[in-house]
């Protein structure tokens, strides 16, 4: 059910098809309480109205079942600072990419729908080192919005003259399709004057990250596979907001493992893009992407799900958490040829054994366990020795 003031949420899930204009509420006199103590995937942090009852409108959600915050008890009075004027509830920041797009804006968009003056958009932080990253974080979003806005962590107790409350028009997982409101927002306003790179094919890679090995095995035998039909092997994370914008924009065809990426290909890119979204996990994200794809017109969204067996180290509570995939490159190969996204798929062959044992050592090498193929993301080896034979990784195939 969507947000609105009269049914409060105690589920939320986005409708991409039902706009939420008319579920922008004021609480006047208005407390927002956050406990520093709290950090992480769900912390205690709420808004209060004038008779010290929670307001439910505010409750910030990271998708359908989970949300990002739970009560955090209403501040005794004399622990409370005056904030004057009134202000737009902007929900929790959070300085990771993908949840920064999806989570922090989920409620900016309703600077475009309100007419009176607010001294700023406030932020519960999600994370205690919060004053190492908002202005960056915030630089970085102005660079590419046409309409910077003031904005505030709320960084103690703070009582505000006039709250404005608007629904949270995205989240992740399915709740990544977004409300109207949102993607007329990020459309609208991401900036249409950056110039173009010249690059009309890219690759998307995960092969410089190391931390949590989330990517899929052999991934530099498919960037050479991809380079030879003249794409890009591009990184992301070497590059600003406004220069992923520029190589996305110039682009037809982009190919990819599912990731936080994919948010701003699908904001920016246009009917005539073909995007490749590879399967990199057991779960559902890419079709999430796609999904995305799809609600902002974004271009030709194609799955590319050829992943053979999944693989995680030795010690991890939760496979999810540093999941990599083996994926078939021959199958994969067929289906961009299909598409046009390559010219020949001949040169395009699954890993031997051999290949796949040897890239698995080197993830095992990097973070020092053995390697395990696991059935499910929820498989949990956190009581499997990190080095079975006390010395060097290992394959343990099921």
């Amino acid at each position: 059910m969507n947000i609105s003031p009269s049914a409060p949420p105690a589920s939320f899930a986005i409708d991409p098809r039902v706009p939420l204009v008319d579920g922008i509420i004021t609480v006047n006199d208005a407390v927002l309480a956050h406990r520093p103590r709290t950090q992480g995937w769900r912390i205690k942090a709420s808004v209060y109205d004038a008779h010290q009852c929670e307001v439910p409108q505010a409750i910030c959600w990271h998708s359908q079942g989970q949300p990002a915050t739970v009560e955090a008890g209403h501040p005794r009075p004399g622990r409370i600072t005056s904030l004057p004027g009134t202000w737009l509830f902007g929900g929790v920041y959070n300085p990771q990419f993908g949840h920064f797009f999806s989570e922090t804006l989920a409620r900016v968009w309703a600077l475009d729908h309100i007419d009176e003056k607010i001294e700023g958009v406030l932020f519960f932080p999600v994370y205690n080192t919060y004053q190492d990253t908002a202005k960056a974080s915030f630089d970085e979003l102005f660079s590419i919005l046409d309409a910077p806005f003031s904005w505030k962590i709320v960084d103690q107790f703070y009582q505000v003259d006039r709250l404005i409350i608007p629904p949270q028009g995205s989240g992740i997982k399915s709740d990544m399709m977004s409300s109207p409101e949102y993607r007329a927002y990020l459309r609208g306003h991401i900036r249409d004057d950056l110039s173009p790179t010249g690059h009309e094919k890219i690759y998307i890679s995960r092969s410089k990250f190391t931390e949590k090995r989330r990517s899929i095995l052999g991934e530099g035998a498919l960037e050479d596979l991809l380079r030879a039909e003249g794409y890009l092997i591009f990184h992301p994370q070497d590059h600003s907001f406004a220069d992923q914008i520029r190589h996305y924009r110039s682009a037809r065809h982009i190919i990819g493992p599912d990731g936080s990426p994919f948010h701003l290909v699908n904001y920016v890119c246009g009917a005539d893009t073909s995007i490749a979204i590879i399967k990199r996990r057991k779960s559902n994200e890419y079709q999430y992407m796609l999904d995305q794809t799809r609600w902002f017109e974004a271009g030709t969204g194609i799955g590319l799900d050829h992943c053979i067996s999944y693989w995680a180290p030795a010690g991890v509570r939760r496979a999810a958490l540093m999941m990599s995939a083996e994926v078939d490159f021959a199958a994969m190969g067929q289906t961009l040829l299909k598409y046009g996204m390559i010219d020949n798929a001949e040169p395009w062959h699954r890993l031997d054994k051999a290949a796949l044992e040897a890239h698995l050592k080197r993830f095992g090498a990097s973070m020092g366990c053995d390697m395990h193929q696991v059935r499910g993301d929820g498989q949990s080896l956190a009581d499997v020795p990190l080095l079975a034979n006390g010395e060097s990784p290992q394959v343990f195939w099921r």
